[in-house]
């Protein structure tokens, strides 16, 4: 039972070990998506922002 287990045991690692590159490319491919609406929502609160600061601007100058 002894080398039974420790071959079992090996090909559960080793199986594990092989779907390592499988979950850090999911993991990186959710990280970008995330990081794409991220910087999306910050481009729209900054051009927001910056809308808003030129108006009031606009508003002293007149």
């Amino acid at each position: 039972a002894g080398i039974a287990g420790m071959i079992l045991c090996n090909e559960v690692a080793n199986n594990g070990i092989r779907k390592i590159p499988i979950t850090i490319e999911a993991a990186i491919e959710d990280f970008k998506d995330y990081h794409t609406g991220t910087t999306g929502q910050i481009r729209k609160c900054l051009t927001r922002s910056l809308d808003v600061a030129s108006e009031a601007i606009m508003a002293d100058l007149d």
